[in-house]
């Protein structure tokens, strides 16, 4: 048996430390630090700074959350390559260390990273089964949760929208708008109540999209988020000029084009600029047109865009043709031409860069599902290893209970016998003293006999009964008497000093005081039920009763000190079993006493020794 502990103690410890291969998971403190730090960088160096730091010291969710936020930054700059790497990257690591929070986060940023490159059909299906596990996760809570499901829903409803499945698109937007109500987020509101009035613009509602333009406008302003509120500007100019309405536009534009210059965000401030530049060519405003298409010329350099190049260098022409230079109109014509060839170059170009992309992401796929193959068939040796220690278990288990059982069996057996051998001994000890008996009464018939023969011999008449054949004589009924009172002396005497030992005792019972008085459980409750009429358990409750009412009588302890010191479980069962014995509760009984209305006990109880 000890054989067989060993080996199964042996299995529990390989299996915890040795078969156990899974990653400790890293400290609270650890993420909130590395995601501070990637909502405080922008700078592609630093990041990948901070990545190589996390790699090093083995902080692998740690590093996946700093380069979620280095994807991001390079698809700001339009690193679309390193950036599917990046979030590439992340979704493996989010697989593997079961992060499903982080592997939404993940799919998301990739279907961004799609959206952008013009891929809709690979985007949609990233969000789509971000979507998925958001479902999946539908009880979690927490405020990473929540902003995933609604940053899913935005995700998708961008590719409905960009594919003019309008109606598709609003339902999405809807539901991501009430997610970042529930959360309270303003900019998450103002954002998708840009996006609602888009779908409003592009449906030809422009009283509702002027209003949902509007929604966003108090939601930017409210948090102050100045991108945010050009583009709003922005997008009511759009409205005021599809309506004709130049003077407002116009307006607009300039506000869109004022607060932009306060941001970083060229991209959206060249939109209000190039607008601006088309109001004033159509008005012929040579000066107000030449202003702004310089300013966009320089900030469409900066940034290399070629769209925005095309288009200005087609306003170019424009303008110079307005002022009679028709050989510099030309060439900005030559230049408008060149920069549209280049729009479609760099479309081809992204087009052959998403084959690639693809492709590499079809075999890093390929490699996470070969990853999960071999920890779901780690798992399964795992639970195989887990379930024979636990049959293991269960039989030695078995084998101790079966052990005990026949140990028992055996103990009762044996004192089955010491039962039998006792009343063997009494029946020895019964036949002797009725052995002794009847040589008493043969000594007695004889003498009897003799005196009648005597009496016949002389003639004296004897009376009958005189000498009765089966009655001992006086000394011998005395003697009898006296070894039977000393016999029962000498038993209540030892059974009295163990229960007094051990009263305090609330555990001490019948068997335990046969144990002590070397008999077993049954021949002693027989012979205490011979000389005193109860049984062993109620004459071991008599004598904690006596002490009770003793200690009542003649001391000042408590109810609860003399319930502990008489042995009783608890205060309830003391008072109940008094007052089954005395028809008295031990606290009225002490009420009469300080009434006088009983006499004291001076008699320690069963004091027999």
């Amino acid at each position: 048996m000890n054989k067989v502990f060993r080996i199964v103690m042996l299995m529990f410890v390989c299996l915890v430390t040795g078969c156990n291969k899974t990653r400790n998971a890293e400290s609270d403190e650890t993420v909130a630090e590395a995601q501070a730090i990637a909502d405080s960088l922008n700078d592609v160096g630093s990041l990948q700074e901070w990545i190589a730091y996390y790699k090093a010291v083995d902080k692998v969710e740690a590093a996946m959350l700093i380069r979620q936020k280095l994807g991001s930054v390079l698809r700001n700059n339009s690193e679309f390559d390193e950036a599917v790497k990046q979030h590439d990257t992340c979704i493996v690591v989010a697989r593997s260390i079961n992060d499903t929070l982080q592997l939404i986060i993940a799919l998301n940023n990739q279907g961004t990273n799609f959206r952008r490159l013009g891929d809709l059909n690979t985007a949609s299906k990233l969000h789509y089964e971000a979507l998925n596990l958001c479902d999946k996760t539908a009880g979690d809570t927490t405020y990473v949760a929540k902003k995933n499901v609604v940053c899913t829903l935005n995700g998708l409803g961008n590719i409905l929208l960009s594919m003019k499945n309008y109606d598709v698109a609003e339902e999405m937007f809807r539901r991501a708008l009430a997610g970042e109500e529930r959360l309270g987020s303003a900019t998450g509101m103002a954002i998708n109540y840009a996006n609602i009035g888009a779908i409003m613009e592009a449906t030809s509602k422009m009283d509702s999209a002027r209003t949902y333009y509007n929604m966003s406008m108090e939601k930017n302003v409210e948090t102050n988020n100045l991108v945010g509120i050009s583009l709003c500007y922005q997008h009511i100019g759009s409205l005021d000029l599809a309506e004709g309405n130049r003077v407002r536009a116009l307006e607009n534009y300039r506000k869109s084009y004022g607060i932009g210059m306060q941001t970083t965000d060229v991209w959206h401030r060249l939109s209000s600029c190039v607008a601006m530049a088309d109001i004033y060519l159509d008005e012929q405003n040579v000066d107000s047109a030449s202003k702004y298409i310089n300013t966009g010329l320089t900030d469409a350099l900066q940034i290399n865009s070629y769209s925005y190049l095309a288009d200005i260098y087609g306003q170019c022409s424009r303008l110079h043709e307005m002022t009679g230079r028709y050989d510099q109109a030309m060439r900005d014509i030559k230049m408008r031409d060149m920069y549209e060839d280049s729009v479609v170059i760099e479309k081809n170009l992204n087009h052959i860069n998403n084959v690639r992309v693809r492709y590499e992401t079809d075999k890093r796929t390929e490699e996470v599902n070969a990853a999960k193959s071999e920890a779901e068939r780690e798992r399964t040796v795992r639970k195989i290893f887990i379930y024979v220690c636990v049959l293991l278990l269960i039989a030695l288990i078995v084998t101790i209970v079966y052990q005990t059982m026949t140990i028992r069996k055996h103990r009762g057996y044996i004192v089955k016998k010491e039962e039998e051998i006792m009343d063997m001994m009494e029946q020895m000890v019964g036949s002797a003293e009725k052995t002794r008996k009847m040589v008493v009464q043969g000594e007695a018939t004889k003498q009897a006999e003799s005196v009648q023969d005597e009496c016949s011999f002389r003639q004296i008449d004897v009376p009958t009964g005189a000498f009765p054949q089966t009655e001992h004589t006086e000394e011998e009924q005395c003697l009898l008497k006296q070894t039977e009172e000393t016999t029962i002396d000498e038993l209540l005497s030892k059974v009295n000093k163990h229960i007094k030992d051990n009263i305090a005792n609330c555990n001490f019972n019948a068997s335990m005081l046969a144990e002590l008085v070397l008999m077993s459980t049954t021949t002693l409750n027989r012979k205490i039920k011979a000389i005193t009429n109860m049984d062993t358990t109620h004459y071991i409750r008599l004598q904690r009763l006596n002490k009770a009412k003793y200690l009542l009588t003649n001391t000042k302890l408590s109810m609860g000190e003399i319930q502990a010191e008489c042995g009783f479980e608890s205060p309830s069962y003391f008072s109940r079993a008094f007052k089954s014995e005395f028809d008295i509760s031990p606290t009225e009984f002490k009420k009469k006493l300080l009434s006088k209305t009983l006499p004291p006990l001076y008699i320690e109880f069963s004091d027999t020794e």
